[in-house]
């Protein structure tokens, strides 16, 4: 009756876990010992720049387990889908079967057929269908998204073409990014534009279904590259306008006239609510594509130093990322009112760099305080906690916005003060 059986595709799903698994052990095996070798007996530019691309190599043969972890939880999460409508599908049988019986005679037998022929029985079961088809569509897609890594065909990837220009990267994407946000954006078909403050607007240098990355500032020139990713609600039509506008006063604050510093606003499909702020599948959902942008932004801007900051549920999309087979390309993480970054412990956030840094930033009135203890939390344990490992913890007065919070801006001025000596 279905066009989807759950016991093919949970035995679908564990192939591809088992892959996964197999695949990762011995990726990490490899490259411990590649990583003692070098340590121990091997140094120079050569070997450093040899290094670097095993590196490189290592993260690529990740990306691939990584597709078919990411593939078996999809075909598990339908599997568990499909097998409710099965379930139901049971269930509308047997309860016509035991109404028909009684309303005919004791101990009559019907058989499937008799009874999906049935006019009610026939309604539902056909809906119960259509939803399966659904599902079978959504899982479809969901697989294509994960086989291409794009999921977004008619996006802009920073990655595609590393020799584009952010002005040459903002022509392609300006078309593409969504109705509210595209006036805030410098309009390549008009030269020379600010906004309603003076400032020269920015551009945008990805955008993946309508979101997108926009960049403040000249990464060429710039000493650290800022990635701000914002929390629950930072990208629904009524907030995207005033998030823009705090992440462009966030860049001004930072620089100060010295041009030391570029900022990227990282769009992407945000919780709606608090509510939906519970759940961590966001995070996930957009975690691969945060993971490639940080590695072309790496790739493209190789002298500048990274930064993240994730404030709120952004945090949790970071931890989510880092902690993805391959790591994050960034230098310094910073989380900023976090509900819990999906992890117990920073030993488990792989960053990729030679000194990298993990800094929680608590404000005393933050109502994220509220979300989680030392052990325990919405999205996992307390970030500013000694347990948690943060390289750094900084407090501040206030609440929970930190963008425009004059104690964490602070704290960032000293902290980026300390690297561009």
């Amino acid at each position: 009756m279905f066009p989807l059986k759950s016991e093919e595709l949970f035995a679908a799903a564990a192939e591809h876990q088992k892959f996964a698994q197999a695949a990762t052990t011995a990726m990490n095996s490899q490259q411990q010992g590649w990583e003692a070798v070098f340590a121990d007996s091997l140094s120079g530019p050569g070997f450093d720049a040899g290094r670097r691309t095993l590196g490189t190599l290592v993260a690529d043969y990740a990306s691939q387990a990584q597709k078919s972890a990411d593939l078996a939880q999809v075909l598990y999460q339908t599997g568990l889908a499909q097998r409710d409508l099965e379930k139901a599908a049971e269930k509308v049988r047997q309860g016509a079967k035991s109404l028909l019986s009684a309303a005919l005679h004791h101990g009559t037998i019907l058989g499937d057929k008799a009874i999906d022929s049935l006019p009610i029985c026939y309604q539902i079961l056909m809906f119960l269908h259509g939803i399966s088809l659904i599902l079978d569509k959504t899982c479809a897609h969901q697989i294509g998204c994960i086989a291409v890594e794009h999921n977004d065909p008619h996006g802009v990837y920073l990655g595609d073409d590393l020799s584009l220009t952010p002005e040459q990267l903002n022509a392609q994407a300006f078309e593409h990014i969504r109705p509210e946000v595209r006036p805030l954006v410098d309009d390549p078909h008009i030269a020379g534009q600010d906004d309603h403050t003076g400032r020269k607007k920015p551009q945008a240098i990805q955008v993946i279904n309508g979101k997108a990355a926009l960049i403040f500032g000249d990464p060429t020139q710039a000493k650290t590259i800022v990635t701000v990713v914002q929390g629950v609600t930072s990208s629904n039509p009524d907030t995207i306008v005033t998030n823009v506008a705090n992440v462009s006063d966030f860049y001004e604050d930072l620089n100060r006239g010295k041009g030391d510093v570029a900022v990227v606003m990282y769009d992407y499909a945000a919780p709606k609510g608090i509510f939906s702020g519970i759940h961590p599948g966001y995070a996930h959902k957009a975690a691969n594509d945060y993971q490639s942008y940080k590695k072309a932004l790496r790739a493209k801007y190789p002298d500048a130093q990274l930064m993240d900051v994730g404030h709120s549920y952004g945090s949790v999309l970071l931890g989510t990322a880092a902690q993805r087979p391959g790591g994050l390309e960034t230098d310094v993480l910073i989380d900023a009112g976090s509900p819990g970054m999906n992890t117990r412990s920073t030993r488990n956030l792989h960053l990729n760099s030679s000194n990298p840094e993990v800094i929680s930033s608590l404000n005393d009135a933050d109502p994220a305080r509220m979300l989680h203890t030392p052990d325990l939390g919405v999205h996992g344990p307390d970030p500013t906690d000694k347990l948690f490992g943060a390289t750094e913890v900084w407090t501040g007065t206030g609440g929970h916005d930190y963008l425009t919070n004059p104690d964490f801006r602070a704290h960032m001025r000293d902290k980026l003060a300390t690297y561009h000596r």
